[in-house]
C-alpha cells in the first residue's frame, strides 16, 4: 500500500510529460521537488507547490503561509513566508516551467545536463549548498543516464 506521500509524488511523476514536453529532463524536476517539498511531505506539496514558488504580487493566484527557512548572512533562520497556491499539478508544473523559461535562461538552457542546470539554478534557495545537495540527491536517486 502507498503512502500518502508516495501517491503525492506519483501524482507528480504523472504529470512531468508537461516538463519533458519542454525539454526538461524529468528527473531534474523530480529531485528537486524531491527536496523542495521534503520527499513530498510539506504542507506546500498539498498546494501543489512543488518547488517552493514564493507568492508575488503579479502571479495573480492566490497565496499561503508556510514555515520554511533561509540562510540571512550565513545563519539558518526559520521564518513564515507567503507560497503561491497551484490549482492542480499540471498547473504547479506548468508555472515553474514559465519561470525557468523566462527568468532563468541559463537554467533553461541546461535543462538536461543536471549537473549544469543545479549550478545555474542555485539563486532558486538561499542555501549555499543548494548546488551540492541537489546534486548529490540526484545521484543517490539513481538518476544518472536513466530518464523516468
Amino acid at each position: 500500500m502507498l503512502s500518502p506521500n508516495d501517491n503525492k509524488r506519483y501524482a507528480f511523476i504523472q504529470k512531468l510529460c508537461i516538463a519533458t514536453d519542454r525539454g526538461f529532463d524529468p528527473n531534474i524536476l523530480l529531485t528537486q521537488a524531491t527536496l523542495e517539498t521534503g520527499h513530498f511531505s510539506s504542507y506546500l506539496c498539498d498546494k501543489h507547490n512543488y518547488f517552493g514558488i514564493k507568492w508575488y504580487k503579479t502571479c495573480n493566484r492566490e497565496g499561503t503561509e508556510a514555515d520554511t527557512f533561509e540562510i540571512i548572512n550565513g545563519v539558518k533562520r526559520f521564518v513564515k513566508d507567503r507560497f503561491i497556491i497551484f490549482a492542480d499539478c499540471s498547473d504547479g508544473i506548468t508555472h515553474y516551467c514559465n519561470l525557468i523559461q523566462a527568468y532563468h535562461l541559463k537554467s533553461w538552457g541546461t535543462r538536461n545536463d543536471y549537473k549544469e542546470y543545479f549550478k545555474n539554478i542555485a539563486s532558486w534557495s538561499t542555501s549555499p549548498k543548494y548546488t551540492e545537495t541537489l546534486t548529490k540527491l540526484y545521484e543517490e536517486m539513481g538518476w544518472e543516464g536513466k530518464l523516468l
